[in-house]
């Protein structure tokens, strides 16, 4: 299933899922060998958690194709060009700034007067 998924993909969306296919074959490839040494007795019999193993990275390539080829990327809004968006903090301060030059004004007035 994920052979046929990832073929399928890399037809209709992108090339690189043909890589996935490619991968999935390949390794079908060496579980066939593996197997094809086991019955023809090149393979010890204690080698037997050989082959577990292999079918193991298998069942594991086969869910992870799946999982890449049935993601789908989620699509962040965009932000429409033009200034960006700032906040003026320093206007607290400078009403500070402006209130104590009046009084500071007033003072002076007073001193002079």
């Amino acid at each position: 299933m994920s052979f046929i998924m990832s073929a399928v993909q890399g037809s209709i969306v992108s090339g690189t899922y043909f890589l996935l296919t490619i991968n999935l074959v390949i390794s079908s490839v060496v579980g066939l060998v593996v197997a094809w040494w086991y019955r023809s007795g090149d393979l010890s019999a204690d080698k037997i958690w050989f082959i577990f193993l292999v079918c193991l990275v298998i069942i594991f390539q086969c869910i992870t194709t799946n999982i890449y080829v049935f993601h789908s990327p989620e699509t962040k809004p965009t932000v429409p060009p033009g200034p960006t968006p700032h906040h003026n903090h320093t206007k607290p301060h400078f009403e500070l700034i402006t209130g104590m030059e009046g009084l500071l004004d007033n003072r002076n007035m007073a001193d002079n007067g």
